[in-house]
C-alpha cells in the first residue's frame, strides 16, 4: 500500500539535535524553518488562535511563552503584531539550545522588542511560570511519546487560557513535500531531518489522545496548509 511506512510513527534522532552540530548549519537550518514557518503562515494560524482563545480584557497584557523556539521568528512577528496594535506583551522564549538561543536574540533585537530567553530541556527540566498562553511549533515530533506527554501536560498546567500546539501530519502528501523540500535544500540537515520529521509526526488524533492522557482538555484541533494540524487546549477545569 502506498505510504504504509506511515502507518506507525518512527522517530530516529535528527541532525539538528546532535550536540554536535555544525554551527553554521545550523544557523542555515533554522533560517530554512524560518521561511517554511513564513510559507505556511504559522505566525497567522498562533494569532487568530490567541485571539480566539484568550479573553479580549486580558489580550493587551498578554504573557505568552513559546516552547522550543528555536530562531524566535514565531515569537518575535508575534510580538510585531501585538505592538502594531498598542498592546504590550510579556514574552518568553525557551530552547534546549544556546546556539538557538542567541539567533532569537539577535531576531528579537532587531525588531526592537524585549524578549525573556532561557535554556529548557523538556527532556529533563519542569517548565515552571504561570503564562496566559504557551505555544509550541515544529517540535512535538522530536520527542518519544511519553516525553511529549509529559511536556502537553506542563503547558496545559503552565497556560492560564490556553496552549497552542502546531506541527506536521504524518500523511503520504506531507512525506512527499518534505522530501522535495529537502531536495530542493543545500543544507545537509534540511535534506536529511525534513522527510524524517514526517516520519516522526503524531496525527491530529494521536495529539488530542495524549492531551487527554495528560490530564487535559481539548478546545481546538484541526488541520491546515500545508499537511499541518493546531491543538488548542487547557487543564481540565479544576484540575
Amino acid at each position: 500500500m502506498l505510504c504504509s511506512f506511515l502507518k506507525t510513527r518512527c522517530l530516529e534522532p535528527e541532525l539538528m539535535d546532535q550536540p554536535d552540530v555544525d554551527p553554521q548549519l545550523h544557523r542555515e537550518a533554522l533560517a530554512a524553518l524560518h521561511r517554511v514557518n513564513r510559507l505556511s503562515r504559522i505566525p497567522q494560524v498562533l494569532w487568530k488562535a490567541l485571539l480566539r482563545w484568550v479573553p479580549a480584557e486580558q489580550l493587551p497584557r498578554l504573557r505568552l511563552l513559546d516552547v522550543a523556539c528555536g530562531g524566535g521568528d514565531v515569537l518575535v512577528q508575534l510580538g510585531r503584531w501585538a505592538r502594531s496594535r498598542g498592546w504590550s506583551w510579556q514574552l518568553a522564549g525557551c530552547d534546549f539550545s544556546p546556539r538557538a538561543l542567541e539567533i532569537s536574540c539577535s531576531c528579537a533585537r532587531k525588531a526592537g522588542l524585549e524578549v525573556e530567553l532561557f535554556e529548557h530541556d523538556v527532556t529533563r527540566d519542569v517548565l515552571s511560570g504561570s503564562w496566559d498562553a504557551v505555544t509550541c511549533t515544529l517540535f512535538l515530533h522530536h520527542l518519544e511519546e511519553a516525553t511529549a506527554v509529559k511536556l502537553l501536560g506542563q503547558m496545559a498546567q503552565a497556560a492560564q487560557h490556553v496552549a497552542l500546539v502546531d506541527d506536521l501530519n504524518r500523511t503520504c502528501l506531507g512525506y512527499a513535500m518534505a522530501w522535495t523540500v529537502g531536495r530542493l535544500s543545500r543544507n545537509l540537515l534540511v535534506r536529511e531531518d525534513a522527510p524524517q520529521s514526517v516520519r516522526a509526526a503524531f496525527t491530529p488524533e494521536e495529539a488530542a489522545r495524549m492531551v487527554r492522557q495528560a490530564g487535559g482538555r481539548v478546545l481546538q484541533l484541526r488541520r491546515h496548509w500545508p499537511q499541518r494540524w493546531l491543538l488548542a487546549f487547557a487543564a481540565e477545569e479544576g484540575g
